[in-house]
């Protein structure tokens, strides 16, 4: 069944495939260039997930799932990068894009896997894994395989859509194009949003693995100025890299592709499985606590207030 599932992904990417094509002819998206590297991308991708179905759907452990979901963005990049020809052109702004997207990669699969190992289990994952003396298959419980592989190509899905604007630019005939100020400022905010989100993460993982924190919420650093300064992070780093690529985006099509990858992170942060899942969480969990209110209340959800920051930096 699960090899049914791959297959039917299989199928349904060759479907899109042909129905790209006239797209791609319409809007400057030749197969010969950034068709074709986005299906590279796919491949790559997928197949590194589909290893991660393999070896999560027969040990059954929650430990690579993370690691491989991160790591399938630095595996594109490179991959890209080595078949596009961009690493041996000289041409800088795919180099950083790379590089960009290579820094994130490894820093965020680290520190999950770092967390994971601590913790053992990731408890958003347990639903897709089979109960006691559960067997396979079993639709009364959790159909593990077939739920597990579901969740497999949703993350691989995923890693391509945000991958988008470094896959283009590796393939882009205008990838030469000179960075240029706004090139650089760009970059330098893609390298602010990963401090912030480094930061953030630090801050709330040392928070709690101290015993003194059990069953508090993390209010100082970084999370008395957001409530979600790590997702602050994550979407500032991901509409810079947009910045930076946009000039080498030649034709609505690749342009259009670019802008789908921040504007889908965002949305999945803010209306489906970021903010919304972990403020009715914590509603739940602290929801009782007037400490947690009052935090709730007078601290920003996203953006902070900048004269709070001002405040806290040099006063």
């Amino acid at each position: 069944m699960a090899a049914g599932r791959v297959l039917g992904f299989g199928h349904a990417l060759g479907g899109a495939a042909a129905a790209f094509r006239p797209f791609s002819t319409r809007t400057g998206l030749k197969m010969a260039g950034g068709g074709s590297g986005l299906l590279f991308s796919a491949g790559v991708i997928g197949g590194a997930n589909l290893i991660g179905f393999g070896v999560t759907a027969t040990t059954k452990t929650h430990k690579v799932t993370d690691l491989t979901g991160a790591g399938a963005f630095v595996l594109s990049a490179a991959a890209c990068a080595w078949k596009s020809g961009s690493f041996r052109s000289g041409a800088i702004r795919p180099l950083l894009l790379n590089v960009a997207v290579g820094v994130w990669g490894v820093r965020l699969a680290s520190y999950l896997f770092a967390r994971i190992i601590k913790t053992g289990e990731d408890q958003r994952l347990a639903r897709f894994f089979p109960g006691k003396d559960e067997g396979w298959l079993d639709s009364a419980r959790s159909l593990f395989p077939v739920n597990l592989a579901g969740f497999w190509t949703i993350q691989a899905m995923w890693a391509w859509v945000v991958s988008l604007p470094v896959t283009l630019a590796n393939f882009s005939p205008a990838r030469a194009v000179p960075m240029g100020v706004g090139g650089w400022a760009c970059l330098g905010l893609a390298a602010t949003g990963l401090a912030v989100e480094t930061v953030a993460d630090y801050q709330k993982f040392q928070f709690k693995n101290d015993p003194d924190n059990k069953g508090k919420f993390m209010t100082s650093g970084l999370w008395s100025l957001s409530r979600h300064p790590n997702y602050l992070g994550e979407m500032g780093v991901w509409w810079a890299i947009l910045g930076v690529a946009l000039p080498a985006l030649r034709g609505p099509g690749r342009v259009a592709l670019g802008f789908a990858s921040p504007a889908f992170i965002t949305a999945l942060i803010m209306y489906v499985s970021g903010v919304p899942m972990l403020e009715q969480q914590h509603d739940e969990k602290y929801g009782g606590d007037p400490r947690y209110r009052e935090w709730k209340e007078n601290t920003p959800m996203i953006l902070p207030d900048m004269s709070k920051v001002w405040r806290s930096v040099f006063f």
